[in-house]
């Protein structure tokens, strides 16, 4: 599988987010709070992965977790409008998750309906960078 990511370096670690689609990457290339001045691809079969795309994504996760319904309700009343708001906000989610999968792979809201794969994993890739 070949993964994208607008980036300063192409180093990916933990807590990066990537996608298949080349275009939702470039979205990122203006964006410098979120993506970065470069474009780089990784190629490599995701192992581990928790695949929560379709309804109630934010959901998925929760029943993943098993989360208790004072966690239910705490993360309902914050809003979350994506999994990738979720995980960048709520560090005891990452982390349950980082026991189990390597990968989550959600559908983010910008740019619409991307497929996002976050790094969940420990170590770290080298991307390629595109010319």
């Amino acid at each position: 599988m070949r993964l994208y990511r607008a980036a300063d370096e192409g180093r990916i670690e933990r807590g990066h987010s990537l996608t298949p689609d080349i275009d939702a990457a470039r979205a990122y290339l203006a964006d410098p709070g979120f993506g970065g001045a470069r474009l780089w691809t990784l190629d490599l079969e995701p192992e581990y992965v928790l695949d929560v795309r379709g309804e109630c994504e934010i959901d998925r996760v929760l029943d993943e977790i098993q989360a208790d319904e004072e966690t239910r309700d705490r993360i309902q009343a914050q809003g979350y409008l994506s999994v990738g708001v979720l995980l960048a906000e709520e560090r005891a989610i990452r982390e349950r998750l980082q026991g189990d999968y390597d990968w989550i792979v959600y559908t983010d809201d910008y740019p619409e309906d991307a497929v996002t794969y976050w790094y969940l994993g420990d170590g770290s890739y080298q991307a390629r960078e595109l010319i």
